[in-house]
């Protein structure tokens, strides 16, 4: 029998699940996707039921949604919960407790056609609406293993605003992609992006330095 833990419940009243599948189905993802767990305080934990997700977990912050898998199994993630009590931060999309984004150097066997069948999709640009587009492209960056990065990098200039920034998230923070830094260097300077997001890039290198640093050092 489950036992919640981190935070987490079982969603039992009916309204509540009433309530987020019409949120889900607002959302025009262009897959089903049951909610099952909660953490009391509007997020939730659901499983994809069809199409190439099928069975996979998703996290459903409603501030600040994330519809790519995190979990390749229900399994996985209850063992995961049973095993160190995981305090899901809600805010933190690339929690390396979770299996994805995958940080293995190679694929898992079990993912490469699903990896194979999204790259068909966007190549032939098969989507049912936006929000699909960003779940197909954004679950192709999350399953993509260390060695095929490079990949990954035509995606920081996605017209989507959405795909770009988790294209520089998941390439110059949870990755810290190398050859990808000058890019993103020259992204976070068009943009502006203040120092206090910067130092999550890189190790903090990316980090504008004050004139009086650059002329003194201090």
């Amino acid at each position: 029998m489950f036992q919640p833990k981190g935070g987490i419940t079982l969603i039992e009243s009916e309204s509540e699940l009433n309530e987020v599948e019409e949120w889900l189905q607002y959302q025009a993802l262009g897959v089903a996707v049951v909610p099952i767990f909660s953490n009391g305080e509007g997020d939730y934990i659901g499983v994809f039921t069809d199409d190439i997700l099928k069975g996979k977990v998703m996290f459903l912050d409603h501030d600040n949604p994330h519809f790519a898998p995190r979990f390749r199994s229900l399994e996985s993630f209850i063992k995961q919960i049973a095993a160190s009590g995981i305090q899901i931060d809600w805010n933190d999309p690339d929690n390396k407790d979770c299996d994805y984004p995958n940080h293995a150097e190679q694929p898992d066997p079990a993912d490469r056609d699903i990896l194979l069948e999204c790259w068909n999709r966007i190549e032939k640009a098969d989507f049912l609406s936006e929000t699909n587009r960003e779940l197909i492209v954004t679950t192709t960056m999350y399953l993509t293993p260390v060695a095929e990065l490079n990949t990954l990098v035509s995606f920081l200039d996605d017209k989507n605003r959405y795909i770009a920034d988790r294209a520089m998230w998941l390439l110059g923070v949870f990755h810290k992609y190398e050859p990808a830094k000058e890019r993103i260097s020259n992204l976070l300077d068009e943009e502006e992006v203040p120092n206090h997001i910067r130092e999550k890039y890189y190790n903090g290198e990316l980090v504008k330095k004050s004139i009086w640093k650059k002329l003194f050092g201090k």
